[in-house]
C-alpha cells in the first residue's frame, strides 16, 4: 500500500501556532517596522499569474534593497529550521517507502534539511514540493503528478481541503490528522495576545513531541509539558538571574527535588551562555539533619516532625538509631509497639524521650559518625571550595539549608556563604529573615510574593519534582574510593521509566522554550508568569481526565520513605460524610473529588466556606 503524508503540521510543526507569527519574529529581530504585514502582501503579489510561488519570488516583491531582502530571507530560512520539531505520533508511523507532499514556497533542499533536523530521513524521489512542480495539493494537481509516478492509496494530512477533500476527489483514501488543532490551554495562551501567544505554540510543540497513545501516559505528558513545565522553567530562570545578581556562579540543586530543576537549569544556562555551573548534590533531610545536629532544642523540629503517621520506628529511623534502643528508652515514659501510630498524648511525651541522657548520647555519637562522611562528600563535590553558592530545593522550612550550614561550621568552613532558593517557603521557616533564603511562589519575607495556597499542595509539588533514584540516607565510599550517596531503597524499573517520562515532558517544553528565547530575548521569560495562575486553577479545579493521571501514584511525607498514601484515590459518597482531615481523601483531595465525579461537591464546599468567612468578617 502506497501511503503519502503532508509535511507541515502533520510530520513537523513550528513552535508558533500561526505560520505568520514567524514574520513578526523577523520584524522584531530585524527592527524593520511593518515587515510582517509587508511579507504577507508580498506573498499575495508573488502568486499573481502562477499556480505556486517560491521564496525568491516573494522576496522580490518586498519594498527593500537587495541586501536587506537577502538578509531577511536568510533569517526566515533560519527560523524555519530552528523553530521546527517533529510530530512524534506520525513520524513513528512513517516508513522509508512513504511519499511526502507539501504545498510550500521552500524547496526540497530546505525541507530535507528541516526533516533531517527533526530526525526524519526522506529517500530520493519521495518528496514532492509544490513550488518545484508548479502544482499544489490545494488544487489537486500535485496528487495527479504523484499518482502518475506511484499511485497513492492513502494520504494523511491536517488540512480539510488540501489533504482530505482534494485527495478523495482523486480516489485517494484520506485520513484527517486533527491533533494539530490547539487544545484549550494553548488557546488560552494565544488569546492573551502579545508575546503570550508564542507560549501557546511552544506548548503545542511540546505536546506533539510525544506519541498520542490515547491513554494515561499521553494525558500525563500533556499535564507535565503544559501545566508543570512552564512554572518550573520560570522558577529556574529566576534562580539563575538572582544568583548572578549576587555574584554567584555555582548553583547546587539538592536531590531529589532538584534533579529535573538541575536539568532545566543546564538547558537555560547553556542556551543563554551564562557560564553558571549547575551541579546536582545528593542530599535529603535524613542525610543533612543528622550530621548537622547541634542541639536537641534545634533538632526537635525534624526529629519529632508531626506527620500523619508517627511511630517509635520512624523516630529511630530519622536519627539513625535502632528501633529497639529507642523503644527501650521510650518505655520509661509510655508503652507502645514499635510501629504504633502514636496518639497525641504519646507524641507529646516524645519530647521527654529525645531529652533523655541516653538518647542524647547515642544521637550525638551517630551525628559525629555521619558528619565525617558528609564532610568528605561535600569536599569532594566542591561545596567547600566556593565562597558563595546557591542551593535549590522545593521548600518548605529551610531546615536542610540550616543543617548544611551547621555541617560547614562544624568543619570550619563557615566562610562559605549560602543563598537558598525554593519553589515555596512556609511561615514556619526556621530563618528569621529573608537575607539568605528566598521563595519563588510563596515567601513569608517578601510581601510581593505570597501565595499561601502553595503550601496546601506540598505533596503534589514534590511529586512534580520526582527523581529517578531513591532518597539519600547518608553517604558511603564506593569501590572506587569516592564518597557517594547511600540510598534508602531501590527504585523499580517501572518507577524509573515513569519518572523519565514525566521529566522528558518537562524538558520538551524547556528545549522548545530555549529555541524560541534565542530569537525573542531573555525578557520573554516574563510571559511565563501567567503559568502560576494556570497552575493554581489546575490544582484547585482539575478535570477528571487530569486527576486520573495521578490516581496510579503514591506519596509519603516521611523523610525515611514509609507509609505511602495515594496522590488521588477513589472516594465514595459515604466517604464525604466521614472524617476528611489529613490524607483521608488522598494527598490531593481536589484530584480525588474530580477523579470520583464529585468535583461539584468540592466547589460547593469552597463556596460555602467563602460565605462563612465573609459572614464572620
Amino acid at each position: 500500500m502506497v501511503k503519502s503524508w503532508d509535511f507541515w503540521d502533520t510530520l513537523v510543526t513550528r513552535c508558533v501556532l500561526q505560520p505568520v507569527d514567524i514574520f513578526e519574529i523577523i520584524e522584531r529581530i530585524s527592527g524593520i517596522t511593518g515587515f510582517a504585514s509587508a511579507r504577507i502582501i508580498a506573498e499575495t503579489k508573488s502568486r499573481a499569474g502562477v499556480v505556486e510561488t517560491n521564496l525568491q519570488r516573494i522576496y522580490k516583491e518586498l519594498p527593500y534593497d537587495e541586501k536587506s531582502r537577502f538578509k531577511l530571507m536568510g533569517l526566515e530560512i533560519e527560523l524555519e529550521h530552528k523553530l521546527t520539531s517533529p510530530i512524534i505520533e506520525n513520524t513513528l508511523r512513517l516508513s522509508s517507502q512513504d511519499i511526502i507532499l507539501s504545498d510550500m514556497y521552500l524547496g526540497q533542499g530546505h525541507l530535507r534539511s528541516i526533516a533531517n533536523s527533526c530526525g526524519i530521513s526522506i529517500d530520493e524521489g519521495k518528496l514532492f514540493v509544490s513550488c518545484e512542480y508548479g502544482a499544489t495539493k490545494h488544487d489537486g494537481g500535485l496528487y495527479e503528478i504523484v499518482n502518475a509516478v506511484s499511485p497513492i492509496d492513502i494520504h494523511i494530512g491536517d488540512n480539510l481541503r488540501s489533504d482530505v477533500k482534494k485527495a478523495r476527489e482523486r480516489g485517494i483514501r484520506a485520513e484527517h490528522y486533527q491533533n494539530i488543532v490547539p487544545n484549550k490551554t494553548e488557546k488560552i495562551w494565544y488569546d492573551r495576545g502579545g508575546d503570550s501567544r508564542f507560549v501557546g505554540g511552544l506548548l503545542r510543540s511540546a505536546r506533539l513531541s510525544s506519541a498520542n497513545t490515547g491513554n494515561n501516559r499521553h494525558d500525563e505528558w500533556e499535564v507535565f509539558s503544559q501545566i508543570v513545565a512552564p512554572i518550573l522553567v520560570r522558577f529556574v530562570s529566576w534562580v539563575l538571574c538572582e544568583s548572578i545578581k549576587k555574584g554567584i556562579r555555582k548553583i547546587y540543586f539538592l536531590s531529589r527535588d532538584g534533579q529535573i530543576l538541575c536539568k532545566i537549569a543546564r538547558c537555560l544556562s547553556e542556551s543563554r551562555k551564562l557560564g553558571v555551573s549547575c551541579e546536582y548534590l545528593y542530599a535529603s533531610r535524613q542525610a543533612l539533619h543528622l550530621p548537622g545536629h547541634t542541639s536537641i532544642k534545634e533538632s526537635e523540629e525534624w526529629i519529632l516532625e508531626d506527620t500523619s503517621h508517627l511511630s517509635i520506628q520512624i523516630v529511630a529511623n530519622r536519627v539513625g538509631l535502632s528501633s529497639e534502643l529507642v523503644s527501650k528508652i521510650s518505655s520509661k515514659y509510655f508503652n507502645a509497639t514499635i510501629d504504633e501510630n502514636l496518639a497525641l498524648d504519646k507524641r507529646k511525651a516524645l519530647k521527654n524521650i529525645i531529652r533523655d541522657p541516653e538518647f542524647i548520647s547515642h544521637l550525638e555519637n551517630e551525628s559525629s559518625l555521619a558528619l565525617k562522611d558528609a564532610i568528605l562528600y561535600f569536599q569532594q563535590s566542591g561545596v567547600m571550595e566556593e565562597r558563595q553558592i546557591s542551593i535549590v530545593d522545593v521548600g518548605w522550612n529551610g531546615r536542610m539549608q540550616r543543617s548544611l550550614e551547621n555541617i560547614l561550621k562544624k568543619n570550619g568552613s563557615s566562610e562559605v556563604s549560602i543563598q537558598g532558593f525554593y519553589l515555596g517557603l512556609a511561615k514556619s521557616c526556621v530563618f528569621s529573615s529573608g537575607e539568605r533564603i528566598h521563595g519563588f511562589l510563596n515567601d513569608p519575607f517578601n510581601p510581593a510574593s505570597q501565595k499561601p495556597w502553595v503550601n496546601r499542595y506540598r505533596g503534589i509539588f514534590e511529586f512534580f519534582l520526582s527523581a529517578d533514584h531513591p532518597t539519600v540516607a547518608g553517604y558511603i565510599i564506593d569501590d572506587k574510593g569516592q564518597m557517594g550517596p547511600l540510598f534508602n531503597a531501590l527504585v523499580s524499573d517501572e518507577e524509573r521509566r515513569s519518572v523519565e517520562h514525566r521529566q522528558a515532558a518537562v524538558l520538551s517544553f524547556a528545549n522548545h522554550y530555549c529555541a524560541l528565547e534565542k530569537f525573542l530575548g531573555d525578557e520573554f521569560i516574563e510571559q511565563l508568569d501567567y503559568s502560576v495562575d494556570l497552575l493554581e486553577s489546575f490544582l484547585m479545579n482539575p478535570s477528571k481526565k487530569q486527576a486520573s493521571v495521578f490516581a496510579q501514584y503514591n506519596h509519603t511525607e516521611q523523610q525515611v520513605e514509609s507509609h505511602f498514601e495515594p496522590l488521588v484515590k477513589r472516594i465514595r459518597a459515604v466517604d464525604l460524610l466521614g472524617n476528611t482531615r489529613g490524607w483521608s481523601l488522598g494527598v490531593w483531595p481536589e484530584g480525588s473529588y474530580a477523579f470520583s465525579g464529585f468535583g461539584w461537591v468540592y466547589q460547593l464546599r469552597r463556596f460555602v466556606s467563602r460565605i462563612k468567612r465573609k459572614l464572620l468578617l
